[in-house]
């Protein structure tokens, strides 16, 4: 992929203008480590607290000096190692993580030939993916009579859709409605347009060529940091015009980049087309097991190929998952701060939830952290259940598939002074619900008298056939008149697989 090549070494570090986050000293009230103002100390449950040496007690690897916790000792940080491709089969995020090269719905797999269905090009022998399925590659002629004819789409006079507003996004004036370029900066061919955007009035328009990428980024400032990350969901919208490739094995892309572009490519990229006439909407998967610093979106052409690409709606949003003693690998959430360790960042409380950290109701500590505690009480005169919820807004991009969560609970108590009075923790996405738990009795010992979360992993029972922006993630504890119930939940997540 010799565009890719080209795109970082001709792309110096994107700078943006500087920021200037509140820093809390040690003891003091924050919200994330960055506020805290010092490498020794991180926001630990609301309070900046000194990181640990080694064999220092912790519950997450940040609390660590040497950023890693295990057994809730701090320990010796890992050299970091360069992971085998996975085998046909495996679960994967990225194609180049396969050894087949492929990586489709989640699993390594080898490309398909000419006439399967497919949804993108990496997943055909011939590497073109046309409407669905694999195309022959062109054998257009080295020198051809008759080049590609640019295709322009026809631009609006007013805009479609309101500026989208993406919740936990990390880059600022994503939809350029500011009528400004900043606070990104540029490398290449890049301009600001009014008129024909995707959302709002305005767009950014990407030149690239052969010999100069286009790219547009900035700098995140303090308070947007964060040092315990698994990965990143880039998206853009995309219209691609005056597209330009006469040669078959000539390409243009798009790709997300993080961290001043030191690899050769962030994020799987996506190939445009010729005859796009509506844009667009990709999702990037961005794997990072650093602090990101900066952010981009990259275009590059190779050979005599060009193009003339419009973007907006630009978000970066953190896939975070549970840092220590977690019951399952959840890269790829949709939720933000899905085990409560910032008590309840990006929730909306209904009713009496609370964010503690006690021990369960034995006393065992299980290294769970901070976790969500719900209480509801309904009296038995009333004429309907009363409860209590927590609400998150969460983002799917792509254009059909379906939808599964994940989570742990722990019944502390229940009564009932009427018969057949119960509780029920429902699980809900997208108002539909996911799943339901009767609660009718307190979760026992087990385990040599040990109390237990529960793990609930449902099945990927609802589908979506559009982008979803902006839908809800619900828990709630509900109950019955005469009953009453008090539930811990933790490790919350959705996950979203394409069609």
């Amino acid at each position: 992929m010799r565009y890719l090549s080209a795109l970082v070494l001709l792309l110096p570090l994107v700078a943006a203008l500087p920021s200037s986050p509140i820093e809390a000293r040690g003891g003091k009230r924050c919200s994330t480590s960055p506020q805290c103002g010092k490498a020794s100390l991180y926001c630990k449950r609301g309070t900046c607290s000194p990181r640990r040496e080694l064999n220092g007690p912790c519950y997450k690897d940040f609390g660590c000096l040497s950023s890693r916790c295990v057994n809730k000792r701090c320990v010796k940080a890992e050299a970091p190692t360069t992971p085998a491709l996975l085998a046909l089969g495996a679960k994967c995020a990225t194609s180049v993580s396969c050894a087949s090269g492929y990586c489709g719905k989640a699993r390594c797999a080898v490309p398909l030939p000419v006439g399967s269905d497919c949804y993108k090009a990496v997943g055909c022998t011939s590497g073109v993916c046309t409407s669905g399925k694999c195309a022959a590659a062109s054998t257009t002629p080295t020198t051809p009579t008759t080049p590609t004819t640019p295709t322009t789409p026809t631009t609006p006079t007013t805009p479609t859709r309101d500026p989208v507003i993406v919740p936990g996004n990390l880059a600022e004036n994503p939809s350029f409605e500011d009528g400004t370029l900043e606070p990104f900066t540029t490398n290449g061919a890049v301009t600001i347009v009014k008129g024909g955007a995707y959302d709002g009035q305005y767009a950014a328009q990407l030149k690239p060529t052969a010999n100069a990428p286009a790219v547009i980024g900035q700098s995140l400032g303090g308070t947007k940091k964060r040092a315990i990350i698994s990965a990143y969901y880039a998206s853009i919208s995309y219209l691609a015009s005056d597209v330009f490739i006469p040669l078959s094995e000539n390409a243009c892309s798009i790709t997300a980049l993080i961290n001043g572009h030191t690899r050769g490519y962030d994020a799987e990229p996506v190939f445009v087309t010729t005859g796009q006439t509506d844009w667009v909407q990709h999702t990037f998967y961005v794997p990072s097991d650093q602090e990101i610093t900066s952010i981009a979106i990259g275009t590059a052409c190779d050979k005599t190929a060009t193009a003339t690409i419009k973007i907006d709606g630009v978000s970066f949003v953190r896939a975070e998952g549970p840092t220590n003693g977690a019951n399952w690998d959840l890269r790829g959430n949709l939720l933000r701060n899905p085990d409560f360790d910032n008590a309840g960042k990006s929730w909306t409380v209904s009713g009496d939830v609370t964010f503690d950290d006690s021990a369960l109701t034995n006393g065992v500590d299980q290294s769970i952290g901070v976790y969500s505690l719900f209480k509801a009480a309904t009296p038995a005169s009333a004429s309907a259940p009363s409860s209590a919820s927590l609400t998150q807004i969460f983002n799917t991009f792509g254009a059909a598939g379906s939808m599964n969560g994940r989570f742990i609970q722990h019944v502390d108590a229940f009564a009932s002074s009427v018969p057949n009075a119960a509780c029920r923790l429902i699980y809900s996405l997208n108002h539909q619900v996911l799943t339901t738990i009767g609660i009718t009795q307190v979760d026992g010992p087990s385990y040599d008298g040990q109390d237990y979360f529960r793990e609930h992993n449902t099945d990927p029972s609802i589908t979506y056939t559009t982008p979803g922006l902006g839908w809800p993630a619900e828990m709630k504890l509900s109950c019955d008149p005469g009953a009453s119930a008090t539930v811990r939940v933790d490790r919350m997540s959705v996950f979203a697989s394409a069609n």
